[in-house]
């Protein structure tokens, strides 16, 4: 059992599966664990979906009684909530912010002290997935050994340079909407040649061929390249299917991360202007 609170500063969708996260898998005491949240008209709701948590109305209460704090705010909030902080950190303190288009350095700007940078992912809701991590150089050893354990309950550490953070984010934190998208457009085509399955059928068969495909590539350690010379030999049907593929997809992709990866810079460039005017 941890022997530290944890605090958190904003409650959305990845909050809320880190709270799960550290209560279920890595049986956190509930009542070590302090939320707040922007809205105050909705802190009730907090404590309707973890009831034995600490909600409190202020950033100064999550400072005055945790050690660890976790800042789940949107990227443009995070400034102000790190000026709100400021005046409240301690050597003790230690600040995760899953904001990725704010730097550390953009943190550090603002505060001192021991800062690690993460990036969950949802899927960690099942106790699978992989989260990025790194820290700055205030963090030791044992304090990254110790965070990093605290969220291998839930997921796959995996320790990220900062400037390698937006291609891995696109293949870890955002690929689960990635992939959903890709299988919601394939599915939606399905259903488009056949009069025998509706698409709850086509789901239900795709889903499972997909979570078996994944076993087995992480079971067998077979590569993707593997899996399609097995499946699709030369001359049969499958291999039609994988030659439209590696005709029409190479660009798909490309454009995916032309598209994903300016905006990300776009966002950094206006957030690196806000930290410059503090």
């Amino acid at each position: 059992m941890i022997a530290m609170n944890i605090g958190f500063i904003g409650f959305g969708s990845m909050a809320r599966m880190i709270i799960r996260g550290l209560i279920e898998y890595a049986k956190v005491d509930p009542g070590s664990i302090y939320v707040t949240r922007k809205n105050k008209d909705r802190l009730s709701e907090i404590n309707s979906i973890f009831k034995d948590i600490h909600v409190v109305n202020t950033c100064r209460e999550i400072m005055e009684n945790a050690q660890m704090v976790f800042l789940c705010a949107k990227p443009a909030e995070i400034r102000d909530i790190l000026l709100e902080i400021a005046p409240y950190m301690t050597g003790d303190t230690r600040i995760v912010s899953i904001a990725g288009s704010v730097s550390i350095a953009n943190i550090q700007s603002v505060i001192k002290g021991k800062i690690t940078k993460y990036i969950p992912t949802i899927t960690s809701e099942t106790g699978w997935g992989v989260s990025l991590v790194c820290h700055n150089d205030q963090i030791s050893g044992d304090d990254a050994a110790c965070f990093e354990s605290l969220i291998s309950h839930f997921s796959k550490v995996r320790y990220v340079k900062e400037e390698d953070f937006s291609l891995a984010t696109e293949l870890t934190s955002c690929m689960p909407g990635f992939i959903a998208s890709i299988f919601d457009n394939l599915t939606s085509s399905a259903l488009r040649h056949t009069t025998s399955f509706d698409i709850n059928t086509i789901n239900s068969l795709v889903l499972d061929t997909l979570f078996a495909t994944a076993k087995l590539l992480v079971e067998s350690g077979m590569s993707f390249d593997e899996v399609v010379e097995r499946v699709a030999t030369k001359g049969g049907i499958t291999r039609e299917g994988v030659t439209v593929f590696d005709a029409a997809l190479p660009r798909v992709f490309d454009m995916m991360f032309d598209a994903t990866l300016e905006k990300r810079r776009i966002t950094e460039e206006i957030i690196n202007k806000d930290y410059h005017s503090v």
